[in-house]
């Protein structure tokens, strides 16, 4: 998994930036390469494929969104389960084997954003 990191304090207004604490909030944001399809052994038909975020470092587990794309576009969609601070599993909505993830090139685009310090 890549990722790119930004940060920026969660205010607006008017304010002088002297005046505001260290960033506390971080967007994390990657993509995860399609060798790590598994099928699913509790839904049948179904396949999934985690995703590591550890280098993001949050301390809580963040909000996740995740598409996922594919050469000629026959992928299934996913939806984000099994989730804490550091990982997440993406698993398909359609029916799809691990097998065709792979060929298929199906890659998981993320994005994460949570905390990276104490609130």
């Amino acid at each position: 998994s890549s990722g790119i990191n930004a940060e920026w304090p969660l205010r607006s207004g008017s304010f002088n930036t002297e005046d505001l604490p260290a960033p506390c909030t971080l967007v994390c944001a990657g993509v995860q390469t399609s060798e790590g399809w598994k099928d699913s052994r509790f839904s049948s038909g179904k396949a999934y494929l985690e995703v590591d975020m550890a280098g993001c470092a949050f301390v809580s587990q963040p909000l996740i969104t995740a598409t996922v794309t594919g050469e000629g576009n026959i992928c299934s969609s996913v939806f984000v389960d099994k989730m804490g601070s550091s990982w997440f599993a993406a698993y398909t909505v359609d029916d799809m084997t691990a097998d065709h993830g792979k060929n298929e090139r199906c890659e998981i685009h993320w994005s994460a954003f949570g905390y990276i310090c104490g609130v």
